[in-house]
């Protein structure tokens, strides 16, 4: 090889070295070449920005605008994908459609800007299972209810307790004026002033003291077994099995025991009125005076606050058990709503939900469904809101304001949700079948 030569290779090979060299390091320091025609040289580099991905569960594969991300790989027949949590470098700035895949799961997608320099940062993805529903007892459309275990599920319309477990169902005795309710942290379901384990046994049974077809309700302060019977009010004590009538009043149109307190809600003069009553004995003392034109019920609420709603014209009263003189919080146009902590309340409206900031009483919108929403239900580890529709069940994240669809039917309602074991029970109408079902979401 000629002198010429080898000087001519020298000459080349720092030339290339060089220029690799300028391209590696403005490629690590976020700089790209803008391969766009006409070559405009005054864009000729361009600073990029980063996309970070992080999902619950993790192993996603993630595809930007509809194409996979790969790693770097000199082999051109294999390509290794890109999955979370993955750092997605070197993206010029614009608009994006992020997307994620993973089998098992529904895909998961959102709208994204990329800004020079900067990262953009979805960190609380969270994807969910695509498997079948399993149904785990036939019934008509009705409320559902869990007992605070988990291991029983109450179908209120088939008068059915199920074994979340095994899935054996015990049908108790039919009495159309009775509801039943779970005692405290056991698996015992008071109905029709019996007390029943989960395997349908009776443990108890107070009709002999109460008659059947009464208002029950428990507290769980007291451990007292309160019942309605025509005019009266009173309650049992479990232990002695003693009963003591608390009040008689042909107005009462419902009730509320809250440890000493008995708040009741009654009929006067076309007027509705709230009242409480200290136990075990006290003057009743008018509290709050209600519109004359409405069908009132006092909703469990263990946050701070007595919860009365109207079904009748859509409207939640909050009124303050510490000092009921306060003005109450009163929503309005509301068909259901969850507690997320003691000062923030999720409701929704047919087609909105909202948040509540209860120190200020002051609502923001969360966001706009354009299905008509029946419930919504807060996932308290998670930090995710789970709505159902007339046909369908959704998951909305607040943080990333995104919204994954995780089955659809004919007709769904009565959602409930077991946290400790992240499975959902709801009633379906699928059109080949009509019952309790559940699905494991993650």
């Amino acid at each position: 090889m000629s002198k010429k030569i080898r000087n001519w290779l020298f000459i080349a090979f720092i030339v290339l070295f060089i220029s690799g060299t300028t391209v590696i390091s403005l490629y690590a320091s976020g700089f790209k070449i803008n391969r766009c025609w006409p070559i405009q040289f005054n864009r000729l580099l361009i600073r990029t920005g980063m996309i970070i991905v992080k999902s619950q569960p993790s192993g996603a594969i993630v595809q930007i605008n509809g194409k996979q991300q790969t790693f770097f790989s000199l082999n051109p027949w294999h390509d290794e994908y890109i999955s979370t949590t993955a750092k997605i470098r070197n993206v010029p700035p614009g608009e994006y459609v992020v997307r994620l895949e993973k089998e098992g799961y529904w895909p998961w997608e959102k709208k994204v800007n990329v800004y020079p320099n900067q990262a953009t940062t979805l960190l609380d993805v969270f994807l969910f299972r695509s498997d079948e529903p399993q149904m785990i007892a036939e019934a008509e459309q009705g409320a559902l209810s869990l007992s605070k275990s988990g291991r029983l599920l109450y179908i209120d319309s088939a008068k059915k307790i199920i074994s979340t477990r095994t899935n054996q169902e015990t049908i108790l005795p039919e009495n159309k004026n009775s509801a039943g309710v779970w005692l405290g942290d056991a698996n015992e379901l008071l109905y029709d002033s019996q007390i029943f384990n989960g395997s349908g046994e009776v443990i108890s049974d107070f009709r002999a003291l109460l008659g059947q077809g009464t208002k029950n309700r428990f507290d769980e302060i007291t451990e007292r077994l309160y019942y309605q019977k025509g005019d009266n009010i009173g309650y049992l004590n479990l232990p002695s099995q003693s009963a003591t009538l608390v009040m008689s009043s042909p107005n009462i149109l419902t009730y509320q025991p809250q440890g000493d307190k008995l708040w009741i809600i009654s009929a006067e003069n076309g007027r509705a009125l709230l009242q409480s009553f200290s136990l075990p004995s006290g003057p009743l003392k008018t509290e709050l005076e209600l519109p004359g034109v409405g069908i009132y019920e006092f909703k469990d609420d263990s946050r701070g606050e007595i919860s009365i709603y109207d079904s009748q014209n859509k409207t939640l009263y909050l009124i303050n058990k510490v000092d009921p003189s306060l003005k109450p919080i009163i929503i309005k146009d509301i068909l259901s709503w969850q507690w997320v902590d003691n000062n923030t309340l999720l409701y929704n409206n047919s087609w909105e939900i909202f948040r509540l900031n209860i120190d200020t009483n002051t609502s923001s919108l969360l966001t706009r469904v354009g299905e008509e929403i029946n419930e919504i239900i807060w996932h308290d580890e998670n930090d995710y809101l789970i709505f159902s529709t007339v046909d369908s069940l959704q998951v909305f994240n607040p943080k990333l304001e995104t919204t994954t669809r995780i089955f659809q039917a004919q007709k769904i309602s009565a959602p409930t949700l077991d946290a400790d074991n992240n499975t959902l029970y709801f009633w379906a109408d699928t059109g080949k079948k009509t019952g309790a079902f559940r699905v494991l979401l993650q």
